[in-house]
C-alpha cells in the first residue's frame, strides 16, 4: 500500500509539477467512517485495489501517458473482473493488482473503451476479496453525499458530495453528455470508486479538475465516468473487447477553449488534421457552415457530419483477453477524399498568430482544468505538435481552412 502522503503518481503516471503542491493527506475529519453508514464500508472499500500496469517505451502512449503507471480498480465480477479508468491500461503487456490485505495478482487486459475511457481486467488468482454491487449513477443526484473509495481502506478514502452533473468535453476529442463532478478532490483519483449510499459503484475516478461547479470559477474537486456507460456496452467488451458502437470520427486534434476561441493546441502527426494542413495555433470557427460555440458542441456537430464509417478491426482487437492494446493494431485507415467532416480554421499572419499563442500561454493556468501530466504537458498553444491518445478508430476528414476578411492570412482550401 502506498501511502498518500507518499503518492509520486497521478492519472497513471509520475509527478513533476502541479500535483505535488496539493496535500496529498486526506484529513481524518472527511475519512468515512463506517457507523455512519448503512452497509459494509470496510467490505466495499476492500473490491478497491491497487493497479500497477507497464508499457513498452514504443508504445504509442509511452510519451504522454508513461511507461509505469499506478491507480486503482474496482472488483465487480466474481470471476476476477475489475473496471477501471482505462488511460491506466493502454498498451499495457503487465498488470497487476493488489489488495488491502497484500494479496498480489498479475491480470489480463480485457477490454478499452476510448470513447467512455473504461478498461477492463481479469486478476488471474483470487484476491481475497467480494465484488462491489453495481449501482445506478442515474439515481445519484446532485447534492447527494458519496464516498469515494480508494484502495488502502477508509483512511484512503474520503466523503464527498456530488456538486455537478453535466457534459464533459476533454481537449483528446473525449465528450460525455454526462459526467459526474465531486468535491474536495481525491489525490490519487485514478480508477477510484464512487460509491453512492446503498454501498453500490456509480463511478470510476478519471480525472482532478478544478471547475468541478458549473458557471466557471476555481473549485478543486474530480471528475467520474458513470457506471451506467459501461453496462450497455460491457457485453461487447467482454465478449471482442470493445464496444460494438458506430465509430465516431476521429481528427488527431488536440483542441482547448481560450478567451472564448477554439484553439488547436496540439496535432497528432499521424492523424488526420495533421495531414490536411491544420497548424497548431489555429482557431477553429466553424465545423462545416455552423459556428463553433464551444468544445463539446464543435465535437457533436462534428460527429453529426460524419456520414461514413470507418473500418472495423477483426473482432479479437485490442483488448482481447491477454493481449496488449498497441497502436499497430488499430486498422486506422489512412487520409482520403471520403467527406468525414467540414471544419473551417481560421489562421492568421505569423504576428496574429504569435499574439494569441502569448495570450494562450498566459491564460494556460486558468483555460485547462489540469489533471494529469497529459494534460499539462499538452498545454494550450503549444509552440510543438504532440501526440494524441487515439481511438481504436480513425476516420478521414474534409478540412476548410479560411479567414475572415478582416486579418491578413494566407487563406486555403485542403484536399
Amino acid at each position: 500500500m502506498t501511502p498518500t502522503n507518499e503518492i509520486k503518481q497521478a492519472n497513471g503516471y509520475r509527478l513533476h509539477s502541479a500535483m505535488q503542491f496539493l496535500a496529498p493527506e486526506i484529513a481524518k475529519r472527511i475519512q468515512p467512517r463506517a457507523e455512519k453508514f448503512g452497509f459494509d464500508l470496510n467490505a466495499a472499500l476492500d473490491s478497491v485495489l491497487a493497479l500497477r500496469s507497464e508499457i513498452p517505451e514504443d508504445a504509442y502512449t509511452a510519451q504522454h501517458l508513461g511507461t509505469e503507471r499506478e491507480g486503482q480498480g474496482v472488483l465487480i465480477g466474481e470471476d476476477g473482473l475489475v473496471v477501471t479508468i482505462g488511460y491506466l491500461i493502454s498498451e499495457a503487456t503487465t498488470v497487476t493488482l493488489a489488495s488491502a490485505a497484500g494479496k498480489v495478482s498479475h491480470a489480463d487486459v480485457v477490454a478499452y473503451d476510448f470513447e467512455t475511457g473504461f478498461g477492463l481486467v481479469r486478476a488471474r488468482d483470487p484476491l481475497g476479496v467480494k465484488p462491489l454491487p453495481v449501482g445506478e449513477s442515474s439515481a445519484l443526484g446532485v447534492g447527494t453525499q458519496a464516498v469515494i473509495g480508494g484502495h488502502g481502506g477508509p483512511r484512503q478514502s474520503m466523503v464527498v458530495q456530488v456538486v455537478s452533473k453535466r457534459e464533459f468535453a476533454g481537449y483528446w476529442e473525449y465528450l460525455l453528455d454526462e459526467a459526474i463532478f465531486t468535491a474536495p478532490p481525491h489525490p490519487n483519483w485514478g480508477g477510484t470508486a464512487l460509491i453512492d449510499s446503498s454501498g453500490r459503484l456509480t463511478g470510476i475516478g478519471s480525472l482532478y479538475v478544478q471547475d468541478a461547479l458549473p458557471g466557471g470559477g476555481n473549485a478543486r474537486g474530480n471528475m467520474f465516468v458513470p457506471i451506467d456507460l459501461l453496462k450497455p456496452i460491457l457485453p461487447d467488451m467482454l465478449r471482442t473487447g470493445r464496444s460494438a458502437r458506430k465509430p465516431k470520427p476521429w481528427l488527431g486534434m488536440f483542441t482547448t477553449e481560450v478567451e472564448g476561441n477554439l484553439v488547436v493546441a496540439g496535432l497528432s502527426n499521424s492523424g488526420p488534421a495533421a495531414k490536411g494542413g491544420v497548424r497548431v495555433g489555429d482557431l477553429i470557427v466553424s465545423v462545416g457552415r455552423h459556428a463553433a460555440p464551444g468544445l463539446g458542441a464543435g465535437r457533436r456537430r462534428l460527429r453529426r457530419a460524419a456520414h461514413h464509417a470507418a473500418p472495423r478491426a477483426p473482432d479479437r482487437g485490442p483488448g482481447a483477453v491477454g493481449q496488449p492494446l498497441r497502436r499497430h493494431e488499430a486498422a486506422a485507415p489512412p487520409l482520403s477524399s471520403s467527406i468525414v467532416a467540414a471544419a473551417t480554421v481560421v489562421t492568421s499572419a505569423m504576428d496574429a498568430s504569435e499574439a494569441m499563442l502569448a495570450r494562450c500561454r498566459s491564460s494556460e493556468k486558468a483555460a485547462q482544468p489540469s489533471s494529469s501530466n497529459t494534460q499539462r504537458k499538452s498545454r494550450a498553444c503549444a509552440s510543438r505538435s504532440v501526440e494524441a491518445t487515439p481511438p481504436l478508430l480513425t476516420m478521414p476528414a474534409k478540412i476548410s481552412v479560411s479567414m475572415p476578411a478582416r486579418r491578413s492570412t494566407n487563406s486555403r482550401r485542403l484536399m
